[in-house]
C-alpha cells in the first residue's frame, strides 16, 4: 500500500515538474517575441528617421528657406 502511494505521489511530481516547465519555456518564449518585435518597432523607426530629415531638408530648399 505504501509503495502504490509513494508512486503515486512520485508520478504527480513528474508531472507538475513537466507541466511547470512548460510554463516557463512559454513565458520566455512570449517574451523573446515581445523584445523581438519591440526591437523590430525601434529599428523602423531609426532607418526612417534619415528619410524623413533628408525630405524635410529637399522641401525647405525648394521653398528657399536653408534653416
Amino acid at each position: 500500500m505504501e509503495t502504490r502511494r509513494t508512486f503515486k505521489y512520485l508520478k504527480y511530481t513528474i508531472v507538475e515538474f513537466i507541466l511547470v516547465s512548460i510554463g516557463i519555456l512559454k513565458a520566455h518564449q512570449i517574451i523573446t517575441w515581445s523584445q523581438n518585435t519591440s526591437n523590430a518597432n525601434e529599428e523602423s523607426k531609426m532607418l526612417n528617421q534619415p528619410l524623413a530629415e533628408t525630405q524635410g531638408n529637399v522641401s525647405s530648399l525648394k521653398n528657399g528657406s536653408n534653416a
